[in-house]
C-alpha cells in the first residue's frame, strides 16, 4: 500500500505523534476583535484548553513516558504561562503555530518563509501517508503530513461564535476512527501525525477515550512514539545515509492562477 515506507527506528512499524495546537481563546480575539471581550462563554470554552485540558494531557502523558509535540502562539504563551510550564518541564517540544500553517494555510510563499528562517519541517500539509521533502530550489524542509481524519475539529467542534455548527460525534466515534487510521499505518508502515486542540480532545469524555486509544497502541506494540522534531531528525538522517530516498515536491505547485480558465473562472454550482 505504501511503496515507499520509511524504516522506523528499533523496527517500529509506524510513528506516531500526538500533537496539540493550543489556540486557546486567540482566535475568538481574531475572529471577534471588537467584541470577543464580551463573549464569555465563548472564551470560557476556549480557555479550558490552558487552565484545565493542558495539565491533564501532560500527566496522562507521563503516566505513559511519552514525549510530543505542542504547538503553541506566542500570545498563548504569553497569556498562559502556568500551561507552557507545564509543556516544558517534561521535555516535550514546543513548536511554533504560524508556522504549522493556522487552518492549513499554507501558501506559495510559506516555504520560502520556512527556509530563509531555517526550519527543519513543516507540519500543515496533506500529500501523502509518510513524510516527503519540500523544495523551492534554495532548500528543502521535511513535511510531516496529517489529514482531516485525525483533526479533532472535524470530529468535536460546534461553534455559534465561529460559524461552525456541525454534528458533534461521540468520543468513542471519534476514537474508532483514530483507531482505523493508526491500525493501518501500522499494517504498512505508515505514520499518524493527530491535529488536535486542548479545549477539544482534552475535554473529559473524549480524554478517557483517548487515553484507552494510546493504551491500546501501547499494548499492540511495535509503534514509535516521538515528537516531530524527532520524526524530522530520523528523516534526515535515512537519507543522509542512503537507506531511504523521499519524494520531493517542488513548490510552488502554481506560480499564478492557471491560464486555461481564463481572468474570470466558472462558477460550480453545488448540484
Amino acid at each position: 500500500m505504501i511503496k515507499n515506507p520509511i524504516p522506523w527506528p528499533n523496527g517500529a512499524r509506524c510513528a506516531v505523534a500526538f500533537t496539540f495546537d493550543m489556540d486557546a481563546d486567540s482566535i475568538l480575539h481574531l475572529a471577534h476583535h471588537s467584541s470577543a471581550d464580551n463573549r464569555v462563554m465563548g472564551l470560557s470554552v476556549l480557555r479550558y484548553g490552558p487552565e484545565v485540558a493542558i495539565p491533564r494531557i501532560v500527566e496522562t502523558y507521563k503516566q505513559f513516558d511519552m514525549t510530543q509535540t505542542f504547538f503553541l502562539p506566542v500570545w498563548c504563551m504569553e497569556r498562559y504561562p502556568e500551561a507552557v510550564e507545564a509543556v516544558m518541564k517534561d521535555g516535550h517540544e514546543i513548536g511554533h503555530h504560524g508556522y504549522r500553517a493556522p487552518a492549513y494555510r499554507f501558501s506559495r510563499h510559506t516555504l520560502d518563509l520556512l527556509v530563509e528562517a531555517g526550519f527543519d519541517y513543516d507540519a500543515s500539509l496533506m500529500g501523502d501517508d509518510i513524510s516527503y521533502l519540500l523544495d523551492n530550489g534554495n532548500g528543502t524542509v521535511v513535511e510531516l503530513p496529517s489529514h482531516h481524519a485525525l483533526d479533532d475539529w472535524r470530529h468535536f467542534m460546534t461553534s455559534g461564535d465561529f460559524s461552525y455548527m456541525m454534528s458533534m460525534k461521540t468520543p468513542a466515534q471519534g476514537v474508532e476512527l483514530y483507531q482505523a487510521e493508526f491500525d493501518a499505518a501500522w499494517e504498512y508502515g505508515g505514520m499518524w501525525v493527530a491535529v488536535w486542540h486542548p479545549f477539544l480532545s482534552g475535554r473529559l469524555a473524549r480524554w478517557v477515550a483517548i487515553t484507552k486509544l494510546i493504551e491500546y497502541m501501547h499494548h499492540k506494540g511495535g509503534v514509535w512514539f516521538a515528537t516531530l522534531e524527532e520524526i524530522s531528525a530520523h528523516v534526515r538522517h535515512v537519507v543522509a545515509d542512503g537507506s531511504w530516498q523521499p519524494r520531493t515536491d517542488r513548490l510552488p505547485y502554481y506560480d499564478i492562477p492557471i491560464p486555461e480558465l481564463g481572468d474570470v473562472a466558472p462558477t460550480l454550482v453545488p448540484r
